[in-house]
């Protein structure tokens, strides 16, 4: 194509979009809304960057601007907002506040689709049809071309929202928007990692503050997002597993050594339960968090005495460097005064001993991981016994 043809050929577009008539449903029932559709694949179209690219900055901004002046002609719901966003992003570029004005207002616009009026039933034939509708959009290639320009907070607010609302569609459409728009599993694996984490630094310190029974249900509130249920799009297997281990340990602290909690904190028992229902109830066998947790726990003790046995023996290296990580761990002893207990350290329960262990583990073997707070005394007395003459091992008898 020559700049005289582009030149030529925007000057053709603009007589069409001068000749438009206002969209409406019953124009496009009767299908006389056939060229704004086509008019709207053209500028999303690879050829038409192609044909402004050959006009110069003049005839751009002033096809740009015939555009801008004819949006109004276009549908409200699907076709305006993506024209006016790839009008900025075409005049401004995608760093320009202008741009990012207009993007932030298409989401804004979507957003407030997706809302349901207060006292709405979530289950209505037209709002489930609306969410269709948002979700399509969201899907369609104009959308996905600003997805990139969006900040995060900006993507976040958008996959929470949907996340709200994918209940009300099938799961193939679920399926279709954890696969095609990225922000959705982004904010789901965010949101799972930061509930691991603050479940972990609870396991870790409970019941000292400010592990309390508070903190606690503030974290299983958090775990109520609707993003949590589709925690199996989180790509690393070892972040969703991660996840589920923390999360039993929690719930079954409240069920043993932690039940006081739920005197302290009524809302625990009902959190508690909800979570177990919705994460390790399977149909037909009912609740299964103990007896998967149980054979969890017993693969990774298994798998970390085993791997810690043969690193230690085939390399001289890794054994010093473990013994090295666990030495420091231990209080130095200064006198007598001390007291028996002064150089011991206590293995039942969260222990820095473990932390250390599976830091080890995953610098001498990368491709293993195991989940915090897993692994029982009985692993960690014998690591300790094969360094002998480093460590004294009191085993209860």
């Amino acid at each position: 194509m020559t700049k005289h043809f582009a030149a030529s050929w925007l000057l053709s577009l603009s007589a069409k979009l001068q000749a438009l008539t206002e969209w409406s449903w019953a124009a496009d029932k009767r299908g006389a809304c056939t060229t704004h559709r086509n008019l709207f694949r053209e500028f999303f179209s690879a050829q038409f960057g192609k044909t402004l690219a050959l006009v110069d900055e003049a005839k751009k901004t002033e096809f740009l601007g015939v555009i801008e002046r004819n949006l109004y002609k276009f549908d409200a719901n699907t076709q305006q907002f993506p024209l006016m966003c790839l009008c900025a992003l075409l005049q401004h570029g995608k760093d320009s506040p202008k741009t990012q004005e207009k993007v932030v207002a298409w989401v804004g616009f979507l957003l407030e689709r997706l809302r349901r009026p207060a006292g709405a039933v979530a289950t209505t034939g037209t709002s489930s049809a609306t969410v269709a509708q948002v979700v399509e959009e969201c899907l369609s290639a104009p959308f996905q071309k600003f997805v990139p320009l969006m900040e995060d907070a900006l993507r976040g607010k958008l996959a929470d929202s949907l996340g709200e609302r994918l209940g009300e569609l099938g799961e193939d459409v679920q399926r279709r928007v954890l696969d095609e728009l990225p922000a959705v599993p982004e904010r789901v694996e965010e949101v799972v990692v930061g509930c691991t984490k603050e479940l972990n630094f609870w396991l870790q310190a409970a019941p000292r503050f400010p592990a309390t029974p508070l903190s606690l249900a503030d974290t299983l509130s958090k775990m109520e997002h609707p993003l949590v249920r589709f925690f199996t799009a989180v790509k690393q297997p070892a972040r969703k597993e991660a996840f589920l281990v923390a999360t039993a340990l929690a719930l079954q602290g409240l069920r043993t050594r932690f039940r006081w909690m739920c005197a302290a904190e009524p809302d625990l028992e009902s959190l508690g339960g909800e979570l177990q229902r919705r994460l390790f109830t399977v149909e037909g066998q009912g609740p299964v968090m103990e007896m998967w947790l149980s054979s969890r726990l017993k693969k990774y003790n298994s798998e970390v005495a085993t791997r810690t046995a043969a690193l230690i023996t085939g390399n001289p290296s890794y054994a010093e460097r473990l013994r090295a990580k666990l030495e420091v761990l231990f209080p130095v002893k200064d006198g007598v005064e001390d007291g028996e207990e002064a150089g011991w350290l206590a293995l039942d329960g969260p222990t820095a001993l473990a932390d250390a262990l599976l830091g080890w583990l995953g610098e001498c073997t990368p491709e293993f991981a195991c989940p915090q707070h897993t692994l029982a005394r009985e692993t960690l007395t014998g690591v300790l016994q094969r360094f002998s003459n480093t460590f004294d091992v009191d085993v209860p008898r």
